[in-house]
């Protein structure tokens, strides 16, 4: 079985480091001193000599450099999921608060809800409230229509439809196009 790797405190790499540096002694003979292998000493010293105090983080700890690029990083990637947002977004910022909670819901597998509500300014509790809030009359005849548009038009092999509803035609016409991505030239 292999013995275990012995750990030295950041104190006693810079002291032997040092203590190269200022012994008339070569590093072979402070490694057997201390105990250590010369690769070891030998490795810390380069390291010491390259950092200075800063040396040795050790586990876990990072230099003040090694700290800024984790930071940076994570910036980064906050700031390329603002723009990834921003992107699919930039139509709806004219438009109802509903359309922004729509967008928050169908794009919630891609971002986080957070961020969305801020870069689209509706807050997370407003999101929250609008997917527990009943539809309107408005939205359920909508849905009505819908269906009844839908039927229609599947009942006719996708042509356009006689209307029953002609104070709806409008409506109807912009729902169908919604449905189904075609334009509709003929009249209602």
């Amino acid at each position: 079985m292999a013995k275990p790797q012995p750990s030295y405190t950041k104190e006693f790499k810079q002291e032997a480091a040092k203590l190269v540096e200022t012994s008339n002694k070569s590093k072979s003979e402070i490694a057997r001193d201390l105990g250590i292998s010369d690769s070891a000493l030998s490795k810390w010293c380069k390291e010491f000599a390259t950092h200075g105090e800063q040396a040795f983080a050790g586990k876990g700890h990072q230099t003040s450099l090694e700290e800024e690029i984790k930071q940076l990083k994570r910036e980064n990637e906050i700031l390329r999921q603002e723009r990834d947002i921003l992107k699919k977004a930039v139509r709806i910022f004219a438009q109802l608060k509903s359309m922004k909670y729509m967008f928050i819901e169908n794009h919630k597998e891609e971002f986080p809800i957070l961020r969305m509500c801020q870069v689209l300014e509706v807050s997370e509790s407003g999101y929250y409230a609008w997917l527990k809030r009943e539809p309107s009359e408005r939205e359920r005849v909508d849905k009505e229509l819908g269906e009844l548009i839908e039927d229609a038009y599947q009942k006719n092999r996708g042509c356009v439809w006689k209307s029953a509803y002609p104070c709806r035609a409008e409506r109807a016409r912009s729902a169908l196009r919604k449905k189904t991505s075609c334009s509709l030239n003929a009249r209602v």
